[in-house]
């Protein structure tokens, strides 16, 4: 009966919910959406394959996108499901872009090696790894060291030494070099982390050539040594647009050294030259039968641009992202993504969504909150996490009196954790509660988290101890050798 399939299918959604790593916040509508947004994707697996959408043409795999859904999955602590359906897109090729999807996937395997560490999945898979690290170094002109010339992007043929590819290569291999030593194999290791020193230099060289400095700020391309001109307004042509969808790679790959002046060009281009609505990646150019308007934004491309925000400690950008996607990116009420949507109503009855529901887009969202409470870095760039971050980036208003931020079971780099935080405001107090990893401790732990605009710190004690803090809050933990620690703040308002 309808009544008898109701109650398993609540059953069924609420195990899976149960299952994940739990996340609390003062506003529902955000705790709603997450549980929401799980479910949906799991109702995107088809057998073993996460698919892009369901009863259009993207229902189907898709290499980039469908990892980024995998990752979602294990970040919130589906470690065996986004293993199998992993196994697919590992196992998928696409004649043209087979060194994009090389970089793509070799990034997500990294990232399944940090949280998981399952040395006898990796080694049983072993075939289909090694075969994209060769693909990356063996498929090199041996003067240049560049890739050979491939589509700009995946709709668009033209052939260019693209950034977006090199970039996420030089990444790959330098993050490989470091796994294939923990997995013992100490030649390979080696001669990974070599080549993937004279690929960044002869990267760097073609990069170095290709940047267009008559911009503020300068104008990075895609396509490398080949006079691509800047795209400002970024979404008033097709290939700008899809210059923009591309950008998330390369600052993924972060080439430029951490907190140059240079790594910031290419998210302050993006911010300055119309590239984001709301925090949320555009698109535009063309007017075609799937959209009925020339602007709109596809918000899932722009996951990378938020975490880098958040690797350079921008915040507010983050936040202005995440709830974007909220206001805009979404169905009302109902939370069902689309590849993108239009910017304007385009009739009575408002705005047209492409190919709903969509994995990417889920993910997206749940990446992101993820990231905005626990953040596990590999800063020094060796290719090895060292670095947790925890409540950088919360919703200030989230810690107003009364308010906390509950984050149980969360899946990290070094193993679960959770914390705890109460606002106490109307006694002057923050109290955070820290259940850190047990399975590898990271070297440096940072917990800074926000107050309302109105409040700030004026001390901390760290297990009852009295310790250091910054003016914005922030302490470092990393010498506390407690597994479970409670910080007490005191607040005052200004």
């Amino acid at each position: 009966t309808y009544t008898e399939h109701l109650a398993k299918t609540i059953s069924t959604w609420e195990s899976i919910v149960s299952r994940s790593m739990q996340i609390t916040v003062p506003e529902e509508r955000i705790n709603s959406a997450w549980r929401n947004l799980l479910v949906q994707n799991w109702q995107l697996v088809q057998k073993d394959r996460m698919f892009y959408s369901a009863a259009n043409q993207y229902e189907q795999l898709y290499v980039t996108e469908g990892g980024d859904a995998c990752l979602s999955m294990l970040n919130w602590g589906h470690e065996e499901l986004a293993k199998e359906i992993f196994l697919p897109i590992l196992n998928s090729k696409r004649k043209g872009l087979e060194h994009h999807q090389a970089g793509v996937k070799l990034l997500d395997m990294a990232r399944f090696w940090w949280m998981t560490r399952d040395r006898s999945w990796f080694l049983k898979h072993e075939n289909l790894w090694r075969a994209e690290i060769d693909r990356l170094i063996e498929d090199r002109d041996s003067n240049s060291h560049l890739l050979p010339k491939g589509r700009y992007c995946g709709d668009i043929s033209t052939q260019v030494h693209s950034l977006s590819v090199e970039g996420k290569a030089w990444r790959a291999l330098n993050d490989w070099s470091s796994i294939l030593e923990d997995l013992g194999d100490e030649v390979r290791a080696k001669e990974v982390g070599e080549y993937a020193a004279i690929l960044k230099t002869q990267v760097m060289d073609a990069l170095q050539q290709s940047i267009r400095h008559e911009t503020v700020p300068p104008f990075i391309p895609n396509a490398l040594l080949d006079r691509e001109e800047p795209h400002s307004p970024i979404t008033q042509t097709r290939i700008g647009s899809y210059w923009n969808l591309m950008t998330g790679f390369f600052l993924e790959s972060r080439l430029f050294p951490v907190g140059s002046e240079e790594e910031a060009w290419l998210p302050h281009y993006l911010e300055r030259h119309g590239g984001l609505c709301m925090g949320m990646t555009r698109s535009g150019g063309t007017t075609h039968g799937f959209w009925s308007g020339s602007e709109r934004t596809n918000p899932l491309y722009g996951t990378r641009y938020v975490i880098d925000t958040l690797r350079r400690n921008d915040p507010d950008k983050a936040l202005v992202s995440f709830y974007g996607m909220l206001a805009h990116g979404f169905t009302r009420e109902t939370l069902i993504a689309g590849e993108g949507c239009t910017i304007d109503p385009v009739d009575r009855f408002g705005r047209f969504f492409y190919c709903p529901p969509n994995s990417g887009g889920n993910a997206h969202f749940l990446n992101m909150l993820r990231w905005l409470l626990i953040q596990d870095w590999d800063i020094d760039g060796d290719g090895r996490p060292e670095t947790l971050r925890l409540l950088s980036a919360n919703s200030r208003r989230w810690l107003a009196d009364g308010g906390s931020i509950e984050v149980r079971n969360a899946p990290t780099a070094f193993g679960p954790m959770s914390l705890v935080a109460r606002s106490h405001l109307d006694r002057a107090i923050l109290e955070v509660d820290i259940d850190l990893p047990v399975r590898d401790r990271p070297k440096n732990i940072f917990l800074n988290p926000r107050l309302p605009h109105d409040w700030k710190f004026i001390s901390a004690t760290v297990n009852e101890q009295q310790v250091m803090m910054e003016s914005d809050g922030s302490i470092d933990l990393s010498s506390v050798r407690a597994q479970k620690i409670t910080v007490r703040y005191r607040c005052q308002p200004l």
